[in-house]
């Protein structure tokens, strides 16, 4: 899929400022213990990789298929509210996101793979497609019920459908938008060596009113020291940041 064209300001800045950007990586035990994990990290190993993409494949296609059957009739009152408050308005919001690219990551290739992210709408058709993402929910370009579903992150449910169809899992680095990647730097562009996620380190983490790259580190760490433990955690850590209003 083609990456829309590149846009003039506002993002000029940014891609000047990503790629010439210092990042400064702490050490994983010292990470390890900021994240609280009951378990030492270890880095991967080769084999360890290659079998833990197939079972994790396997768990994201039983369990998205499972929670959009039981999430259904949920999905469609969202869809109600959404036409109720703004009937002119689609439900679904529609955007290219940078997806998987590890030969792009490694630089033996000339393009990232992009592909289509669903979510619920959740500000004004009118707003810019590929604006920069609002910092806080009080953003004049947030419907009403737009910011309920951010504040539950129940916006994100139609992302189901990218688990079924592969582009995504439910856990890994979040996918950036096209102009955003075009500024990355050779550290930045290891993101995309592992398939992006629902949710993450980042998300429960870091600070979310500052942009993913600010916190790299989160997704570093996930991409050498991924487990079936730190999956564990990350999923029971986004069941407390939800039910606890985005406070892990």
């Amino acid at each position: 899929m083609a990456m829309p064209a590149r846009s003039k300001a506002p993002h000029s800045a940014l891609e000047r400022g990503l790629a010439a950007a210092e990042v400064s990586i702490p050490e994983p035990k010292e990470l390890a213990d900021r994240l609280g994990l009951p378990f030492p990290p270890r880095r991967l190993r080769p084999e360890r990789t290659r079998k833990g993409r197939v079972v994790k494949r396997i768990i994201d296609l039983l369990v998205a298929a499972t929670l959009l059957v039981l999430a259904a009739p949920l999905m469609v009152l969202i869809a109600i509210a959404i036409k109720v408050t703004a009937w002119d308005e689609p439900v679904l919001f529609r955007q290219l996101r940078i997806g998987h690219s590890p030969e792009w990551a490694a630089g033996r290739s000339s393009l990232p793979r992009a592909f289509e992210i669903y979510k619920f709408r959740t500000m004004h058709s009118n707003s810019p497609k590929y604006g920069v993402t609002p910092s806080d929910h009080g953003d004049n370009r947030i419907t009403a019920v737009g910011r309920f579903l951010r504040k539950t992150s129940l916006d994100e449910l139609p992302q189901l459908i990218n688990v079924l169809r592969g582009d995504m899992a439910f856990i890994g680095p979040r996918p950036e938008m096209p102009f955003v990647v075009r500024s990355y730097g050779l550290i930045h562009r290891r993101r995309l060596a592992v398939i992006p996620g629902i949710t993450g380190l980042w998300q429960l983490y870091g600070s979310r009113s500052k942009p993913i790259h600010d916190h790299i580190e989160y997704d570093l760490f996930y991409i050498d020291h991924w487990s079936l433990g730190l999956d564990l955690h990350v999923i029971w850590k986004t069941l407390l940041f939800v039910v606890n209003g985005g406070n892990v």
